[in-house]
């Protein structure tokens, strides 16, 4: 299986990205792990504009779905497209690009909200940044919203500034987020 290089800016760019993703009859197993598949003729597919839970147990591939998504490993069969079209044949950071990730161990910097959230997107207005924060309830929307984006993270918003540093992204695809069991019940409403 070919190496994939992070920093090759070869591939190719959709003009207009819908958001269609298809795992077909993906094999897939870690390479330290080489006689333990994860995925066996696995297949899913998600309609633009949809949402998808994937729920089960410890090792059962969900975080996988992800990393072979992000293009972290590449399947050992099957394809795995965006909009029809094999992630191996796109622009790797432009693949990356299209979609926000927020892990299940998210990594937030000793700065401010603002400063957390702009990592998603380094030139973002101060508007953006603010509705990112409240997409991801990650500020209270009333006029102490602006004020508190100056404000160190704390704990309890570690999973919510992450989220927010995906809603900055310019229209990322696909938000993928694992970390909403470490969310309250308030935060989820």
């Amino acid at each position: 299986m070919p190496k994939i290089d992070s920093e090759s800016g070869a591939g190719d760019v959709l003009d207009n990205v819908t958001g269609e993703v298809e795992f077909r009859n993906v094999e897939f197993c870690y390479p330290s792990r080489p006689k333990n598949p994860i995925f066996v003729n696995f297949s899913l597919h998600v309609p633009a504009g949809r949402s998808v839970a994937l729920v089960g147990a410890s090792g059962s591939g969900k975080s996988t779905v992800i990393a072979l998504l992000e293009r972290f490993y590449d399947p050992s069969a099957g394809e795995v497209t965006l909009d029809g079209v094999d992630i191996r044949r796109l622009r790797l950071k432009w693949l990356r690009a299209q979609m926000g990730l927020v892990s299940q161990e998210p990594s937030l910097f000793a700065t401010s909200i603002r400063e957390n959230i702009l990592l998603g997107k380094e030139d973002a207005t101060e508007e953006e940044v603010v509705a990112a924060g409240k997409a991801a309830t990650a500020t209270a929307s009333s006029p102490s919203c602006r004020r508190a984006m100056t404000r160190r993270y704390c704990g309890g918003f570690l999973y919510v500034c992450c989220r927010a540093r995906a809603h900055v992204l310019p229209s990322p695809k696909s938000k993928s987020n694992s970390s909403f069991s470490e969310l309250n019940l308030k935060t989820k409403e």
